[in-house]
């Protein structure tokens, strides 16, 4: 699956993630965008779609952690 395939098909999965920690669609949307920036800095081999999935859920979970961290 390439960059632009694995957004199409996890975007909206992040974004609820997202949202459930954030509980603002703005800062929902930072988290998105740090969560795919990180997706393409790193150079990953997935061993299938639920690797890639569950790796997405878990940087998802933790920059929205971190954010939340940061504002305290």
């Amino acid at each position: 699956m390439n960059g632009e395939e694995t957004v199409r098909a996890y975007a909206d999965m992040v974004y609820g993630i997202a949202m459930k920690y954030m509980r603002d669609p703005y800062d929902a949307e930072d988290i998105l965008s740090e969560t795919f920036i990180t997706y393409f800095k790193k150079e990953r081999t997935f061993e299938g779609e639920e690797h890639r999935k569950a790796w997405l859920i878990k940087v998802t979970i933790n920059t929205a952690k971190d954010f939340l961290s940061a504002r305290r």
